[in-house]
């Protein structure tokens, strides 16, 4: 019985979206079928759908977004009193000056911790066709990587994909990238050697 509850709960959490949708669909349909559409079934079909309308968000460029973002994620190191190593801050202190290349090689770093974290205990080939949100979703229903940070480093993962596809950041990118990425690569390590990964 504890195995079928363990591998419902990992089948829910793996497709949440579905299970979401599903679950308030039916009740919606539930009550159009006894019922004129209601407000009730109304607002079901509209949460239903909030799943798949949130990863639009992702993709749409918000006045401020990026900075937002990565405010949120220098809240998140600065109430764990984060610290960089002094090797990992003295990499990002040689960043040529373009805020594009910054970013994209924190994003890099930070998906080579990430990775590494998944596939310590699977084979490589496992996590080499996983993309970096999948990674970020197993690692976090494993219970392997802190929901903060997991939240922080999904948050920027857009702005980090943009830029490396050329799109205009702020200059501003540059210096947090040099002095909050090695505190966020140093919160990866950190949770590595606390899970044991």
């Amino acid at each position: 019985m504890n195995k079928l509850l363990k591998l419902f709960g990992n089948a829910f959490r793996s497709h949440w979206k579905v299970a979401l949708s599903t679950s308030l669909l039916l009740v919606a349909a539930y009550d159009t079928w006894i019922d004129e559409l209601t407000v009730i079934a109304a607002t079901f079909i509209g949460l239903a759908a909030l799943p798949w309308i949130m990863d639009l968000f992702d993709k749409v460029t918000l006045p401020g977004g990026i900075e937002l973002n990565l405010a949120k994620a220098r809240q998140v190191l600065d109430q764990r009193n984060v610290e960089a190593s002094p090797e990992t801050a003295k990499q990002f202190q040689f960043l040529p000056d373009d805020p594009n290349f910054a970013l994209v090689a924190l994003r890099i770093e930070i998906e080579k911790k990430l990775r590494l974290m998944y596939s310590r205990d699977l084979d490589e080939k496992s996590s080499r066709y996983l993309n970096i949100y999948r990674i970020i979703e197993e690692l976090s229903a494993q219970g392997r990587i802190d929901q903060e940070i997991a939240s922080a480093v999904r948050d920027m993962l857009p702005s980090m994909n943009k830029a490396a596809h050329g799109e205009e950041v702020p200059e501003t990118a540059r210096s947090w990238v040099q002095q909050n990425g090695p505190r966020l690569l140093a919160a990866l390590d950190r949770i590595a050697s606390q899970t044991g990964n």
